[in-house]
């Protein structure tokens, strides 16, 4: 009895140990990426394409392994990692199609909202009710500014759903995961929100300065990946786990 109790033990500490050992390798090889598309994007004109799309598919490539030890959580962030991916290919590597890339975020955040209702265990309707009634009133305002196009549209619909995500996570977090997901998904915001800033010209005739222009643009990126990495992380229960006793100890 006593060596198939070690025998157990020794399993879950080797497993427990290769968690950790996956995901320090996962950090510092993104690390890496971020900090050299980010210094490249800073002080030069060369494309970055490649270091940002592998370190995206590096995400998708983890959460597949959390995904496997973690259930439907770690099944939920999967899959939306998977329109993650999905989108990037289109919007990043391709860089046409933006209606259709944006459009694959649009499931992702439908995913993160139902991650966000296995954790309160809340009515579903109350929150369709209130995205829904956002929508809504984001295309009157669209209709009435005449800034209604496939592109603004789909736009206004991914965004609202991000930006309600956003908002609800903070009430919902309790967790060290859960409050990971919401720093994650503010940071996700504040992404889209460069993102809007870069392209507003192009909507409202609202000329901003190339200097600025430039900041956005860089920072799209620098918000971008770190959201990524921390909402795939969020589903990374071994090592919020081992991270929260060494706290107490």
């Amino acid at each position: 009895m006593n060596a198939k109790n070690n025998h157990y033990i020794n399993n879950k500490y080797r497993r427990k140990t290769a968690d950790l050992i996956f995901s320090a390798v996962f950090i510092i090889v993104q690390t890496i990426l971020y900090l050299i598309f980010m210094w490249i994007d800073w002080t030069s004109t060369v494309d970055t394409t490649a270091y940002k799309y592998t370190s995206i598919c590096l995400c998708l490539i983890f959460s597949l392994y959390l995904a496997f030890k973690n259930g439907i959580d770690g099944g939920i962030i999967f899959l939306a990692m998977v329109f993650t991916v999905l989108s990037d290919t289109v919007t990043l590597v391709i860089n046409d199609y933006f209606v259709l890339g944006v459009s694959l975020f649009i499931p992702a955040q439908f995913l993160y909202a139902l991650r966000m209702r296995f954790w309160s265990k809340k009515p579903l309707y109350k929150s369709i009710i209130a995205r829904f009634s956002i929508i809504i009133a984001l295309i009157i305002l669209l209709f009435l500014f005449n800034a209604i196009d496939p592109l603004t549209l789909v736009t206004a619909i991914y965004f609202s759903m991000l930006l309600y995500n956003a908002v609800e996570s903070v009430f919902f977090a309790k967790t060290p995961s859960q409050i990971l997901f919401s720093i994650g998904l503010w940071l996700f915001v504040c992404c889209d929100v460069c993102v809007g800033l870069f392209n507003i010209s192009s909507v409202f005739e609202v000329t901003l300065s190339p200097r600025f222009d430039y900041a956005v643009s860089v920072l799209m990126w620098g918000f971008y990946l770190p959201s990524q990495i921390l909402i795939v992380f969020s589903s990374n229960k071994n090592l919020i786990k081992s991270i929260d006793q060494l706290k107490f100890k």
